[in-house]
């Protein structure tokens, strides 16, 4: 998928957090008065370029994983359960290298965050029947306890990862392959799939 795919997605669910938004402020009314108009307007911009600044940070981390990858012995097409778990614990001491100076905030800008808590809010409260929908699906999966995340830390193996529901994962911004959001507890992450670390996580997204 090209970066400029990515970003038309994105945008288009910045579109979708607007109107989301404006229907849970003013549900029983479509009448638009200017102020309001300017406001959303104002608000709708603050948040494409939020959104068009994630994805470029996202491909600034892209850029150091391929770095990383290149440090790393290619698995072969038979590789042992072992030889994986050595490659992916190799990848992801590449990455911390590569990316000595990461931390929480990189890439969830507190401005993407902000927005990100916005649209979660909307999402886990709100009366509609997909809002209901996520939350029945929350419900079934298994809850995970807080833990105290770093960057650049390796997810435990052991801990199941709870996955965050179709419904809301359809809406959030596209990501690059081997790159995916978890929830643990109620902090959104950005994994690397098959390194196995964090790459980021916004703080109590999830109400």
């Amino acid at each position: 998928m090209t970066q400029q795919t990515r970003i038309s997605k994105t945008f288009r669910w910045v579109i979708v957090v607007c109107i989301a938004g404006a229907t849970s402020a003013y549900p029983q009314t479509q009448t638009k008065q200017p102020s309001k108009a300017a406001a959303q307007a104002v608000k709708g911009a603050q948040a494409v370029q939020a959104y068009a600044e994630f994805d470029a940070r996202i491909q600034d981390y892209m850029i150091a994983r391929k770095t990383a990858e290149g440090a790393v012995p290619a698995l072969g097409t038979k590789a042992t359960a072992e030889e994986i778990t050595a490659h992916k614990l190799a990848l992801g001491q590449k990455i911390r290298e590569a990316r000595p100076t990461a931390k929480q905030g990189d890439i969830f800008t507190p401005a993407v965050s902000k927005r990100i808590r916005e649209f979660f809010r909307v999402q886990f409260k709100g009366r509609t029947r997909e809002a209901k929908l996520v939350r029945n699906s929350l419900r079934e999966a298994e809850q995970l306890k807080d833990m105290r995340l770093r960057v650049g830390m390796e997810y435990p193996e052991k801990l199941p990862f709870e996955t965050v529901p179709a419904g809301l994962l359809r809406k959030l911004p596209e990501l690059p392959k081997d790159v995916q959001y978890r929830l643990v507890g109620h902090d959104l992450v950005l994994l690397d799939s098959v390194a196995g670390t964090v790459i980021d996580f916004i703080p109590e997204a999830k109400p």
